[in-house]
């Protein structure tokens, strides 16, 4: 699944869209630990079950700096994810 994807060495997306495709924690988590992020700029992942823990990893800083558009559409989730979305450290997102 997702950490296979995460571990690749040839993928540089720079769209990655994974809605409603059961991403949970784990899968997230393995995402955001990878080299796979460096250059995404469109990151679609609503409708999936992040947690907070799941967004905690997602915006880790220095992670997704160079993400334009993001979509966590009914994506599940706690006030401590809010919180982190909050403080995200995101300069190109519009």
């Amino acid at each position: 699944g997702l950490a296979a994807l995460a571990r690749s060495r040839y993928l540089r997306p720079t769209s990655l869209g994974l809605v409603a495709n059961r991403v949970g924690r784990a899968g997230v988590e393995a995402l955001a630990g990878s080299d796979l992020f460096a250059e995404v700029i469109d990151l679609a992942l609503g409708y999936n079950d992040l947690g907070d823990a799941g967004l905690a990893a997602l915006f880790r800083p220095g992670r997704l700096t160079a993400l334009e558009r993001l979509d966590l559409d009914a994506v599940e989730c706690g006030p401590d994810g809010v919180g982190h979305l909050a403080r995200a450290d995101l300069p190109r997102l519009r």
